[in-house]
């Protein structure tokens, strides 16, 4: 029913997603010059998003879709 997907949860696929997050800027300044200047400065980081999205899936029933650093805690939690 879901192809290559080998975690479950609650009878739900996990798929895990590298790029579900956001770049924040490293450092900020209250003035829209200066924050501009730091942007190309001092660049951006990726946070990673901590929340869990529950899909219909297009083979059929729902899939979760998460960050894997979420999942680890998620796994943890559970005892998987």
């Amino acid at each position: 029913m879901f192809p290559n997907i080998p975690m479950m949860l609650n009878g739900m696929p996990v798929v895990l997603d590298k790029k579900l997050g956001k770049e924040v800027q490293s450092r900020t300044h209250r003035k829209k010059r200066i924050n501009k200047k730091w942007s190309k400065r001092y660049g951006v980081r990726f946070v990673p998003d901590r929340n869990c999205y529950v899909f219909d899936s297009p083979y059929g029933g729902k899939q979760i879709i998460m960050h894997p650093t979420v999942w680890e805690v998620v796994r943890l939690e559970i005892g998987q």
